[in-house]
């Protein structure tokens, strides 16, 4: 896990590598106990709450989309705590990057989620919908900064 982990600077893995190591790491731990998934988690959410502003940005994102991409892998005893921490992510984000873990959230819950867990995040996703996706500013084509208040859903 603390391999995984150190692999998030730059120059070690690349973020789908990173994403699908933890993942698989996550998911192989979950299966023997599902307190090992929590422990995955809870080292994850760890090392994203001590990296400060000063700390490297793109390290920190690339985290949070490593912190998305292990939800799927998670016990449905520990997905609540997963959905939170990802919640928290989001509402940390930068716009650019927020809108990213938006669209990489609902991705994850359709495509990688059991029927049983999709039906929880799905709900969690309605409940949590306007603080997730709000207003997002972003750049326009032409470099313009735009809002964008439309639903990721209709967008995928």
């Amino acid at each position: 896990m603390i391999y995984d982990i150190q692999n998030s600077v730059n120059g070690k893995l690349t973020t789908p590598q990173l994403r699908l190591a933890y993942n698989t790491l996550t998911n192989s731990a979950s299966e023997n106990a599902p307190a090992m998934g929590q422990l995955c988690l809870s080292s994850l959410v760890s090392l994203l709450t001590r990296l400060s502003e000063a700390d490297d940005a793109q390290r920190r994102h690339r985290l949070r989309l490593v912190l998305v991409s292990t939800l799927s892998a998670l016990p449905a005893a520990v997905l609540p705590d997963g959905m939170n921490a990802v919640s928290d992510a989001i509402q940390g984000s930068k716009d650019e990057e927020r809108w990213e873990l938006v669209r990489e959230v609902f991705k994850e819950i359709m495509e990688n989620m059991g029927d049983r867990e999709k039906e929880y995040c799905l709900r969690w996703w309605e409940e949590q919908r306007d603080g997730l996706e709000g207003n997002i500013e972003m750049k326009n084509d032409k470099g313009k900064r735009i809002r964008e208040a439309s639903s990721v859903a209709s967008r995928l």
